[in-house]
Protein backbone atom coordinates (compact mmCIF):
# COMPACT_ATOMS: atom_id res chain seq x y z
CA UNK A 1 0.00 0.00 0.00
CA UNK A 2 2.91 2.37 0.69
CA UNK A 3 5.09 1.46 -2.28
CA UNK A 4 2.53 1.94 -5.05
CA UNK A 5 1.95 5.70 -4.42
CA UNK A 6 5.71 6.29 -4.22
CA UNK A 7 6.33 4.39 -7.46
CA UNK A 8 4.01 6.73 -9.38
CA UNK A 9 5.47 9.91 -7.91
CA UNK A 10 3.04 10.67 -5.10
CA UNK A 11 4.02 11.98 -1.68
CA UNK A 12 3.00 9.96 1.37
CA UNK A 13 1.87 11.65 4.56
CA UNK A 14 1.73 9.19 7.44
CA UNK A 15 -0.27 9.60 10.62
CA UNK A 16 1.85 8.00 13.40
CA UNK A 17 -1.06 7.75 15.84
CA UNK A 18 -4.12 6.52 13.89
CA UNK A 19 -6.68 7.12 16.63
CA UNK A 20 -9.85 8.77 15.24
CA UNK A 21 -9.14 12.17 16.81
CA UNK A 22 -5.60 12.29 15.43
CA UNK A 23 -6.65 11.10 11.97
CA UNK A 24 -9.18 13.94 11.74
CA UNK A 25 -6.64 16.58 12.83
CA UNK A 26 -4.00 15.16 10.51
CA UNK A 27 -6.37 15.13 7.52
CA UNK A 28 -7.62 18.67 8.04
CA UNK A 29 -4.07 19.96 8.49
CA UNK A 30 -2.42 18.40 5.42
CA UNK A 31 -5.48 18.03 3.11
CA UNK A 32 -4.25 15.00 1.13
CA UNK A 33 -5.64 14.49 -2.37
CA UNK A 34 -6.06 10.77 -1.77
CA UNK A 35 -7.29 9.17 1.44
CA UNK A 36 -8.22 5.66 2.60
CA UNK A 37 -9.31 4.61 6.09
CA UNK A 38 -12.07 2.80 7.95
CA UNK A 39 -15.60 4.11 7.19
CA UNK A 40 -15.88 5.45 10.73
CA UNK A 41 -12.91 7.77 10.00
CA UNK A 42 -14.48 8.96 6.74
CA UNK A 43 -17.73 9.79 8.50
CA UNK A 44 -15.97 11.68 11.28
CA UNK A 45 -13.92 13.67 8.76
CA UNK A 46 -16.86 14.50 6.50
CA UNK A 47 -18.59 16.23 9.42
CA UNK A 48 -15.63 18.63 9.75
CA UNK A 49 -15.12 19.51 6.08
CA UNK A 50 -16.09 22.99 4.91
CA UNK A 51 -15.65 25.23 1.88
CA UNK A 52 -14.32 24.19 -1.52
CA UNK A 53 -13.36 20.50 -1.50
CA UNK A 54 -12.11 20.38 -5.09
CA UNK A 55 -8.74 19.16 -3.77
CA UNK A 56 -10.28 15.82 -2.75
CA UNK A 57 -9.63 13.35 -5.60
CA UNK A 58 -10.01 10.05 -3.73
CA UNK A 59 -12.06 9.51 -0.58
CA UNK A 60 -12.09 5.79 0.07
CA UNK A 61 -12.62 3.27 2.83
CA UNK A 62 -11.93 -0.37 3.55
CA UNK A 63 -11.93 -2.95 6.31
CA UNK A 64 -15.62 -2.54 7.16
CA UNK A 65 -18.94 -1.72 5.50
CA UNK A 66 -20.79 1.58 5.45
CA UNK A 67 -24.56 1.74 5.12
CA UNK A 68 -26.28 3.12 2.02
CA UNK A 69 -27.35 6.18 4.02
CA UNK A 70 -23.78 6.84 5.17
CA UNK A 71 -22.51 6.44 1.61
CA UNK A 72 -25.13 8.88 0.33
CA UNK A 73 -24.24 11.39 3.05
CA UNK A 74 -20.55 11.36 2.15
CA UNK A 75 -21.26 11.63 -1.60
CA UNK A 76 -23.71 14.46 -1.01
CA UNK A 77 -21.18 16.48 0.99
CA UNK A 78 -18.45 15.92 -1.61
CA UNK A 79 -20.72 16.91 -4.50
CA UNK A 80 -22.12 19.99 -2.74
CA UNK A 81 -18.59 21.23 -2.04
CA UNK A 82 -17.18 21.00 -5.56
CA UNK A 83 -15.44 17.60 -5.38
CA UNK A 84 -15.79 15.08 -8.20
CA UNK A 85 -14.78 12.26 -5.88
CA UNK A 86 -17.11 9.43 -4.91
CA UNK A 87 -17.02 7.44 -1.69
CA UNK A 88 -14.91 4.55 -2.95
CA UNK A 89 -14.98 1.10 -1.37
CA UNK A 90 -13.46 -2.24 -2.31
CA UNK A 91 -12.76 -5.72 -1.03
CA UNK A 92 -9.63 -7.64 -0.16
CA UNK A 93 -8.14 -10.31 2.08
CA UNK A 94 -4.68 -11.19 3.34
CA UNK A 95 -5.01 -14.41 1.32
CA UNK A 96 -5.08 -12.30 -1.87
CA UNK A 97 -2.11 -10.18 -0.71
CA UNK A 98 -4.26 -7.08 -1.29
CA UNK A 99 -7.44 -5.80 -2.90
CA UNK A 100 -9.37 -7.83 -5.48
CA UNK A 101 -12.30 -5.47 -6.20
CA UNK A 102 -12.69 -1.72 -6.11
CA UNK A 103 -14.86 1.14 -7.27
CA UNK A 104 -13.53 4.27 -8.96
CA UNK A 105 -14.93 7.75 -9.39
CA UNK A 106 -15.92 6.84 -12.95
CA UNK A 107 -16.73 3.18 -12.23
CA UNK A 108 -19.27 3.35 -9.47
CA UNK A 109 -22.61 1.99 -8.33
CA UNK A 110 -24.21 2.87 -5.02
CA UNK A 111 -23.84 0.12 -2.44
CA UNK A 112 -21.29 -1.81 -4.48
CA UNK A 113 -17.74 -2.84 -3.58
CA UNK A 114 -16.82 -2.28 -7.21
CA UNK A 115 -15.62 -4.57 -9.98
CA UNK A 116 -12.76 -7.10 -10.01
CA UNK A 117 -9.29 -5.80 -10.74
CA UNK A 118 -7.50 -6.82 -13.94
CA UNK A 119 -6.90 -10.59 -14.16
CA UNK A 120 -9.13 -11.21 -11.12
CA UNK A 121 -12.15 -13.48 -11.59
CA UNK A 122 -15.16 -13.84 -9.30
CA UNK A 123 -17.95 -16.36 -8.90
CA UNK A 124 -20.81 -16.65 -6.44
CA UNK A 125 -21.56 -20.15 -5.19
CA UNK A 126 -24.47 -21.70 -3.34
CA UNK A 127 -23.49 -22.12 0.32
CA UNK A 128 -24.99 -25.61 0.47
CA UNK A 129 -24.37 -27.19 -2.95
CA UNK A 130 -21.27 -25.26 -4.04
CA UNK A 131 -22.81 -24.70 -7.48
CA UNK A 132 -22.19 -21.38 -9.22
CA UNK A 133 -25.15 -19.00 -9.01
CA UNK A 134 -26.50 -16.59 -11.65
CA UNK A 135 -26.68 -12.80 -11.40
CA UNK A 136 -28.45 -11.25 -8.39
CA UNK A 137 -28.33 -14.43 -6.28
CA UNK A 138 -26.65 -14.22 -2.87
CA UNK A 139 -24.01 -16.82 -2.11
CA UNK A 140 -20.39 -17.15 -1.03
CA UNK A 141 -17.92 -14.95 -2.92
CA UNK A 142 -15.01 -16.84 -4.47
CA UNK A 143 -12.08 -15.20 -6.28
CA UNK A 144 -9.16 -16.28 -8.42
CA UNK A 145 -6.29 -13.81 -8.46
CA UNK A 146 -2.67 -13.85 -9.71
CA UNK A 147 -1.55 -12.70 -6.26
CA UNK A 148 -3.43 -15.21 -4.12
CA UNK A 149 -1.81 -17.44 -1.55
CA UNK A 150 -0.74 -21.00 -2.30
CA UNK A 151 -2.03 -22.06 1.09
CA UNK A 152 -1.47 -21.86 4.82
CA UNK A 153 1.97 -22.78 6.14
CA UNK A 154 2.03 -26.29 7.59
CA UNK A 155 -1.78 -26.49 7.65
CA UNK A 156 -3.10 -28.68 4.85
CA UNK A 157 -6.57 -28.98 6.38
CA UNK A 158 -7.07 -25.21 6.46
CA UNK A 159 -5.68 -24.89 2.92
CA UNK A 160 -8.10 -27.50 1.59
CA UNK A 161 -11.06 -25.67 3.14
CA UNK A 162 -9.82 -22.39 1.66
CA UNK A 163 -8.93 -23.37 -1.92
CA UNK A 164 -11.17 -25.17 -4.40
CA UNK A 165 -9.72 -26.49 -7.67
CA UNK A 166 -12.37 -26.65 -10.39
CA UNK A 167 -12.54 -29.01 -13.39
CA UNK A 168 -10.39 -26.60 -15.44
CA UNK A 169 -7.64 -26.53 -12.82
CA UNK A 170 -8.53 -23.00 -11.68
CA UNK A 171 -7.88 -22.41 -7.98
CA UNK A 172 -10.69 -20.49 -6.28
CA UNK A 173 -10.35 -19.01 -2.81
CA UNK A 174 -13.48 -19.20 -0.66
CA UNK A 175 -13.79 -15.93 1.21
CA UNK A 176 -16.36 -16.90 3.83
CA UNK A 177 -18.25 -13.75 2.85
CA UNK A 178 -21.61 -13.42 1.15
CA UNK A 179 -22.20 -11.36 -1.95
CA UNK A 180 -23.90 -11.07 -5.32
CA UNK A 181 -22.96 -9.85 -8.81
CA UNK A 182 -25.02 -7.86 -11.30
CA UNK A 183 -24.95 -7.97 -15.11
CA UNK A 184 -22.32 -5.21 -15.28
CA UNK A 185 -19.90 -7.08 -13.05
CA UNK A 186 -20.45 -4.94 -9.95
CA UNK A 187 -20.19 -6.91 -6.71
CA UNK A 188 -22.27 -6.31 -3.58
CA UNK A 189 -21.14 -7.44 -0.14
CA UNK A 190 -24.01 -9.06 1.80
CA UNK A 191 -22.42 -10.16 5.08
CA UNK A 192 -20.28 -12.82 6.68
CA UNK A 193 -21.12 -16.42 5.88
CA UNK A 194 -20.18 -17.41 9.42
CA UNK A 195 -22.79 -14.99 10.74
CA UNK A 196 -25.67 -16.99 9.26
CA UNK A 197 -27.77 -18.96 11.73
CA UNK A 198 -31.05 -20.85 11.81
CA UNK A 199 -34.09 -19.74 13.76
CA UNK A 200 -37.49 -21.40 14.07
CA UNK A 201 -40.39 -19.20 13.02
CA UNK A 202 -43.86 -19.11 14.52
CA UNK A 203 -44.98 -21.61 11.89
CA UNK A 204 -42.30 -24.09 12.97
CA UNK A 205 -40.20 -23.53 9.82
CA UNK A 206 -36.44 -23.08 10.15
CA UNK A 207 -35.27 -19.82 8.54
CA UNK A 208 -31.78 -18.61 7.68
CA UNK A 209 -31.09 -15.33 9.48
CA UNK A 210 -28.55 -12.75 8.27
CA UNK A 211 -27.71 -10.42 11.22
CA UNK A 212 -26.26 -7.79 8.89
CA UNK A 213 -29.73 -7.10 7.47
CA UNK A 214 -30.99 -6.26 10.95
CA UNK A 215 -27.90 -4.15 11.71
CA UNK A 216 -28.38 -2.10 8.54
CA UNK A 217 -32.03 -1.50 9.43
CA UNK A 218 -31.19 -0.39 12.98
CA UNK A 219 -28.68 2.30 11.97
CA UNK A 220 -31.33 3.80 9.68
CA UNK A 221 -33.37 4.68 12.77
CA UNK A 222 -32.93 8.36 13.60
CA UNK A 223 -32.17 7.67 17.27
CA UNK A 224 -29.52 4.99 16.67
CA UNK A 225 -25.87 5.71 15.94
CA UNK A 226 -24.63 2.11 15.81
CA UNK A 227 -26.21 -1.32 16.17
CA UNK A 228 -24.66 -4.78 16.30
CA UNK A 229 -26.24 -8.22 16.65
CA UNK A 230 -24.93 -11.02 18.86
CA UNK A 231 -26.42 -14.49 18.45
CA UNK A 232 -26.81 -16.80 21.42
CA UNK A 233 -28.59 -20.05 22.27
CA UNK A 234 -31.18 -19.95 25.05
CA UNK A 235 -32.08 -22.75 27.48
CA UNK A 236 -34.15 -24.48 24.80
CA UNK A 237 -31.14 -24.25 22.43
CA UNK A 238 -33.03 -21.84 20.19
CA UNK A 239 -31.00 -19.10 18.52
CA UNK A 240 -31.83 -15.63 19.78
CA UNK A 241 -30.73 -12.22 18.51
CA UNK A 242 -29.37 -9.80 21.10
CA UNK A 243 -29.10 -6.28 19.69
CA UNK A 244 -26.42 -3.98 21.13
CA UNK A 245 -27.23 -0.31 20.53
CA UNK A 246 -25.52 3.05 20.91
CA UNK A 247 -27.97 5.93 20.54
CA UNK A 248 -27.19 9.19 18.71
CA UNK A 249 -26.33 12.05 21.06
CA UNK A 250 -28.90 12.41 23.80
CA UNK A 251 -31.71 10.79 21.84
CA UNK A 252 -33.80 8.19 23.62
CA UNK A 253 -35.71 5.28 22.17
CA UNK A 254 -37.79 2.62 23.94
CA UNK A 255 -37.69 -1.13 23.37
CA UNK A 256 -41.34 -0.96 22.36
CA UNK A 257 -40.58 1.64 19.70
CA UNK A 258 -37.68 -0.45 18.38
CA UNK A 259 -39.83 -3.57 18.25
CA UNK A 260 -42.53 -1.74 16.30
CA UNK A 261 -39.89 -0.33 13.95
CA UNK A 262 -38.44 -3.80 13.30
CA UNK A 263 -41.86 -5.42 12.88
CA UNK A 264 -42.83 -2.88 10.24
CA UNK A 265 -39.70 -3.67 8.20
CA UNK A 266 -38.85 -7.33 8.87
CA UNK A 267 -40.58 -10.74 8.94
CA UNK A 268 -41.45 -12.02 12.41
CA UNK A 269 -38.61 -14.54 12.59
CA UNK A 270 -36.07 -11.70 12.25
CA UNK A 271 -37.38 -9.57 15.13
CA UNK A 272 -34.73 -9.13 17.89
CA UNK A 273 -35.21 -11.06 21.11
CA UNK A 274 -33.38 -8.68 23.43
CA UNK A 275 -31.87 -5.19 23.42
CA UNK A 276 -28.79 -3.96 25.22
CA UNK A 277 -28.08 -0.22 25.32
CA UNK A 278 -24.40 0.74 25.46
CA UNK A 279 -22.62 4.04 26.02
CA UNK A 280 -19.93 3.12 23.50
CA UNK A 281 -19.50 0.43 20.83
CA UNK A 282 -16.21 -1.52 21.02
CA UNK A 283 -14.12 -1.31 17.84
CA UNK A 284 -10.98 -3.04 16.61
CA UNK A 285 -8.01 -0.90 15.49
CA UNK A 286 -9.05 -1.42 11.83
CA UNK A 287 -12.43 0.23 12.47
CA UNK A 288 -14.51 -2.95 12.52
CA UNK A 289 -16.93 -3.67 15.37
CA UNK A 290 -15.27 -5.95 17.92
CA UNK A 291 -17.86 -8.73 18.16
CA UNK A 292 -15.75 -10.78 20.57
CA UNK A 293 -15.72 -7.85 23.00
CA UNK A 294 -19.49 -7.49 22.53
CA UNK A 295 -19.97 -11.18 23.31
CA UNK A 296 -18.17 -10.68 26.64
CA UNK A 297 -20.38 -7.68 27.40
CA UNK A 298 -23.48 -9.72 26.60
CA UNK A 299 -22.31 -12.58 28.80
Amino acid sequence: AMHMPLSIGLELNLCPDPTPENVIKHYLKYKPNHFCAAPSNNLQIIEKLKGNLGWIKTFSAGGASATIEQERLINRVLENHNSYAKFITGYGMTEFAATVTTSRNDTYKEGSIGIPLSKVNVKIVDTETGNELPYHRIGEMCFNSPGQTKGYYNDEAATESLIEVDSHGVKWIHTGDLGEVDEDGFIYFRGRLKRIFLKKGEDGTLYKIFPQRLEELLVNHEAIETGAVIVREDKELEHIQIVCIVTSGNKKVSVEELNNYCRSNLPNHMIPDRYLFLEKMPYKPNGKIDYKALEKIVE
